[in-house]
């Protein structure tokens, strides 16, 4: 029987929110933050779980990338995803990554960041992922996504529908907030914030 391990992306693999790192990979950090702060608003609200922290996202990253057209965001995004992503999996993550490997498991991404700048870095390394898709219109981004921000429940349906015709088991899962522990809760192994290794 085949053996999925699910793998968080930000914050679990990762030393730093990818989202911020593409934004100053694409602008300054002063224009990040500038457009952040015109947000703050949305975000506190989000926060509250008044409105939906998704589209707040997809507010931010069309207000610092909306201006560049669909074949420069995702040249750019790709050079990001070989260049810089890498550099940002801590190394026991990276070791934790190979292990599985070894075992011969199925590594799965499942991450709320986007298809942009995450699907080619998994592609090079054989994983699967789930991710939230951003959404193009006649070559310019829009300021809402194609699909479902990717997380909690969400982060779970989008899993289950991956592996719905595959025979095995979610085997591990790392994850390190509570909207992951929908999915976490599904697998035999499960680390969350703590990862021993």
């Amino acid at each position: 029987m085949d053996k999925y391990a699910v793998f968080d992306l930000d914050g679990t693999l990762t030393s730093k929110d990818t989202l911020f790192e593409v934004l100053y990979f694409f602008r300054s950090r002063s224009s990040t933050y500038f457009n952040t702060l015109l947000l703050l608003p949305n975000f506190l609200l989000a926060k509250l779980s008044i409105i939906d922290s998704g589209n707040v996202k997809a507010k931010l990253i069309y207000k610092c990338l909306g201006k560049f057209d669909e074949k420069y965001i995702r040249s750019k995004a790709n050079l990001f995803s070989e260049r810089v992503l890498p550099k940002l999996i801590k190394p026991n993550m990276v070791a934790r990554l190979e292990w599985h490997a070894e075992q011969g498991h199925q590594i799965v991404i499942a991450t709320a960041s986007l298809d942009l700048w995450v699907k080619a870095w998994c592609e090079a390394n054989s994983y699967w992922v789930v991710c939230t898709e951003a959404l193009f219109v006649q070559g310019h981004l829009q300021s809402v996504f194609k699909t479902q921000n990717c997380k909690g429940h969400e982060k779970l349906k989008r899993i289950k529908a991956l592996l719905c015709e595959k025979s095995g088991e979610l085997a591990y899962g790392y994850g390190d907030t509570a909207p992951d522990l929908y999915f976490l809760r599904e697998c035999k192994h499960q680390y969350y914030k703590k990862f021993p290794f």
